[in-house]
């Protein structure tokens, strides 16, 4: 009687317990694609009971839920396998700032179809290997701002057409060698905001189709010399507030690395205090590279050759950095006759003291010239001469002009040149033109002004 009674009272425990779940509100999004907006979960525990609540529109069910959606605020510390193995069909699942800690390869049990998951703001330290291995479909992965420290060997093998990976924001200081193995279909890899102190050198090797890599805000000091021998698509390399202090890109491996579709090189505020001569120009199909931002650095001087070459180069960023002079020949056999665009000079903030017109005579397609607070004191009065396409100078801040100009043209060309006279003049002085003491001294204003109109003739001459 009394074993009858203690099963009578088990039973009913068990049929008090409430079950833990989440409720669905089924609807169709403006895409006329069914699916789940989830509210009120809350899930602590390991494998706890998990019943997906909620009414389907009249003709639907579980198998034509195609995304998942959690709205309110709520706990889902680890993620039940009944969502993955109930909504067999889905194709995306958000599941962002529910305070997920953990993810194992077996909570994407049924994951067959899935092609996007976004993880963001969650509580997930580690990413085991070949944790979304049964996602053969997946092509995004977003993990960013997590407190992720480990990644696994082969973490992220297993989808067959993954091209996006964003582990932004998270702790991770070190990456092993195969953490992204076999990735081929992979075009695009977010790191920026963690604390990287070093990278394996063969970590990209497979990366064979990788077109942007973002390693903003981490803590480099260098990177291999074959970092990128395999990634041979890379359009877009961002590296900027690490503490690098050179910069090669690979051009002293043996063999140099080859990066022919390369648009665009982002390595602003670091240490770099050294750029290898053939960083940007090694191979000579480099004909794709448009920007270089090389601003907030230590640079003090370049090798001569660095940018030669570069012949679609649109932007070169050099502000913030402690160069005194740049050779003559800085963009010697650049061909800019062919160049398919303008190009911008900014190199503010700078110690430059002299402007020699031979700079340009090799890039007169640059329209704008940024030389904001450096310590200029002398122009040489042909430089508008060579520089055909300039529209705009920036001067503030120098000792010989204060003044910035914009929307140059024909008609205000004349002004342009009569507020430079002082640079000019020093010009000048310093190169023997117009000693000082001469009887020149006294007339220099008119001396400006009719070499002003010789500029202007010149200036007119290649409309």
């Amino acid at each position: 009687m009394i074993s009858s009674f203690k099963l009578l009272l088990i039973i009913i425990s068990v049929a008090i317990t409430p079950t833990l779940c989440g409720t669905c509100r089924f609807f169709l999004n403006r895409n006329f694609n069914y699916g789940c907006e989830m509210y009120d979960v809350n899930v602590t525990e390991r494998n706890q009971n998990f019943v997906i609540g909620g009414e389907h529109l009249p003709g639907f069910s579980h198998a034509d839920v195609r995304w998942l959606n959690f709205t309110n605020p709520g706990t889902l510390n680890f993620i039940p396998l009944t969502i993955f193995q109930s909504f067999v069909s889905m194709r995306e699942a958000i599941i962002v700032e529910v305070e997920v800690k953990e993810i194992q390869r077996e909570t994407f049990g049924g994951c067959n179809n899935l092609e996007r998951i976004n993880l963001d703001r969650n509580l997930i330290q580690e990413i085991s290997s070949m944790t979304f291995g049964g996602c053969f479909s997946l092509t995004e992965i977003s993990l960013s701002r997590n407190a992720i420290e480990t990644i696994e060997n082969y973490a992220f093998s297993g989808p067959r057409a993954l091209r996006t990976l964003s582990l932004s924001n998270n702790l991770i200081s070190t990456l092993p060698e195969n953490a992204f193995a076999n990735l081929t279909t992979l075009n695009r890899i977010t790191l920026e905001n963690n604390r990287i102190t070093q990278l394996p050198e063969n970590i990209f090797s497979t990366l064979t189709s990788l077109n942007s890599l973002n390693l903003h805000y981490n803590l480099l000091v260098s990177l291999p010399p074959r970092l990128f021998a395999g990634p041979r698509l890379l359009f877009s390399i961002s590296i900027s507030n690490n503490r690098l202090e050179s910069l090669n890109l690979g051009a002293d491996s043996d063999p140099p690395v080859e990066l022919p579709w390369l648009w665009g090189v982002f390595a602003s505020n670091n240490n770099i205090s050294r750029i290898h001569p053939f960083a940007f120009n090694r191979n000579s199909s480099t004909h794709k590279l448009e920007v270089i931002d090389l601003s907030h650095n230590n640079l003090k001087e370049f090798a001569p050759g660095t940018f030669h070459g570069l012949y679609s180069l649109r932007t070169l960023n050099l502000n913030h950095n402690q160069i005194s002079s740049l050779p003559n020949d800085t963009f010697s056999n650049c061909a800019f006759e062919v160049c398919r665009g303008a190009l911008g000079l900014e190199l503010s903030n700078n110690e430059l003291e002299i402007i020699h017109s031979e700079l340009f005579v090799e890039a007169p397609h640059i329209d704008r010239l940024d030389l904001t607070s450096n310590r200029i004191s002398a122009i040489d009065r042909n430089t508008f001469s060579v520089l055909r396409s300039l529209r705009t100078i920036l001067l503030a801040g120098n000792l010989c002009s204060e003044e910035n100009f914009y929307s140059i043209n024909v008609s205000n060309m004349p002004r342009v040149l009569e507020s430079l006279g002082e640079c000019f003049l020093n010009y000048d002085k310093l190169t023997g033109n117009l000693p000082g003491g001469s009887p020149y001294h006294k007339t220099s204003f008119v001396t400006v002004l009719i070499t002003a109109v010789v500029s202007v003739s010149s200036f007119l001459s290649f409309f």
